[in-house]
């Protein structure tokens, strides 16, 4: 299936291959064996599409699946961007993404151009999988019920009523809460504009690939391993942004 029909279709439409993967992977009993692809097949279908990287990033398929994408290759701001990606977590392991090989720093690959939107399409275009980043839960293991896994916390604290807040309008409260039951994933971002201010751009974005928000780190006052660590905690999208937070503002937390 070519990358942007796969990109086009909706997360429960392509339910069926994940469950099939997860079962062969879970050793489900009558669960279908996925054959390992050979080397001829390795080197026909997926060399020359991905990099080894970018695959091993494709097959990391539960829960934020987050990386770090460099964007700006200029000579003159290349000690800017060290220093950035330095404080900001990017050069360690476990640091603000889930290890160095969710780090996309390459000249050759990566010095994209154009609106936001257009730079994350081409990255796509290579990782279409990011889009599937927290995916959809089957509650009764039969399909009957799929839950999209970034509401799967909103539901329960909207049901208890603990997200009011008075100071907030119907109106942007609905927006924000819409957002968040719609993010699927999240890129960080460091474009030329995001290293000449030394921050880090926040790109949240669907499972069609669109960005639907948009946020930035000040650097080195954010602290981006601790953003992961929220995030891998099950911090959801309102808690992180905040209730009263606006498209395009900064992340003032953790």
């Amino acid at each position: 299936m070519p990358r942007r029909d796969c990109i086009g279709l909706k997360i429960d439409a392509t339910q069926p291959l994940y469950k099939r993967v997860q079962g062969a992977l879970d050793e489900v009993p009558g669960a279908a064996s996925l054959p390992s692809p050979t080397t001829k097949q390795i080197d026909e279908i997926f060399a020359p599409h991905q990099t080894i990287q970018e695959h091993n990033i494709s097959r990391w398929y539960s829960g934020w699946n987050t990386v770090w994408l460099r964007t700006c290759y200029k000579p003159s701001m290349a000690q800017s961007y060290a220093e950035l990606a330095r404080l900001s977590g990017a050069n360690i392991e476990d640091g603000c993404v889930e290890s160095l090989n969710h780090v996309l720093d390459d000249c050759a690959l990566y010095d994209f151009h154009g609106l936001d939107q257009e730079v994350l399409d081409q990255l796509l275009l290579r990782i279409p999988g990011l889009t599937d980043g927290l995916g959809i839960m089957d509650e009764y293991g039969d399909g009957s019920e799929l839950v999209y896994g970034s509401a799967i916390y909103q539901v329960e604290r909207e049901e208890d009523g603990s997200h009011v807040d008075r100071n907030i309008t119907d109106q942007e409260l609905f927006d924000i809460r819409e957002v968040a039951n719609r993010v699927q994933n999240y890129v960080y971002v460091a474009d030329e504009e995001a290293i000449e201010k030394s921050r880090v751009k926040i790109w949240w974005f669907d499972e069609f690939g669109k960005i639907i928000w948009d946020s930035y780190a000040e650097i080195p006052d954010s602290d981006l391993d601790g953003l992961r660590g929220a995030m891998m905690d099950g911090q959801d999208f309102v808690e992180i942004v905040g209730e009263d937070g606006k498209r395009g503002g900064q992340i003032a937390r953790p």
